[in-house]
């Protein structure tokens, strides 16, 4: 397949919600295996309150040229509910970014760069100064993805997860 194949990335639609909430399950049970019920699904069961129709959450879908929802990415206003984070981000202007998932096949090739750029100009024009995010060292290519799109490692919890909080300032 070639280096970057040919994508579209927008906004994702009400008639896109079901097909997007199973490819993020499907990534989330392949990558953390987590049932679809864990409670910090919440949002993707949520998905049209809690990301469309609204100025300042989105949830982006990277979509074959076949239809295929193959990449996610998603933001909405941090809730300082982060306990090694707590008190850092001003909540008023800062972003925090998750649902960032590319199907298995096509990692690599371009489409997760695609998503960043995309959620930076959404990031920029609702506002924010500030992106936060989570990531785990497990996750395959996940950090290394992070460090090159510009984010810095705020805290290395050096916990069972492998968790890390990253920060960028628009």
């Amino acid at each position: 397949m070639a280096k970057n194949p040919e994508v579209v990335v927008r906004a994702i639609e009400k008639s896109d919600v079901e097909s997007a909430q199973k490819f993020l399950l499907q990534n989330l049970k392949d990558l953390y295996n987590i049932e679809s019920d864990y409670p910090n699904n919440w949002d993707i069961w949520a998905m049209e309150e809690v990301y469309l129709g609204t100025s300042n959450n989105t949830i982006l879908g990277a979509f074959a040229q076949d239809g295929r929802i193959v990449g996610t990415i998603a933001v909405r206003p941090y809730d300082d509910r982060i306990g090694a984070v707590k008190g850092r981000y001003d909540v008023r202007n800062t972003a925090d970014l998750g649902r960032c998932y590319i199907e298995k096949d096509l990692r690599r090739k371009g489409i997760g760069s695609l998503l960043v750029q995309s959620i930076f100009q959404f990031c920029q024009q609702a506002g924010y100064k500030m992106i936060y995010l989570h990531t785990h060292k497990f996750l395959p290519g996940g950090f290394q993805f992070w460090q090159a799109q510009g984010f810095q490692i705020t805290v290395d919890e050096c916990d069972v997860d492998q968790t890390v909080h990253m920060e960028k300032i628009l």
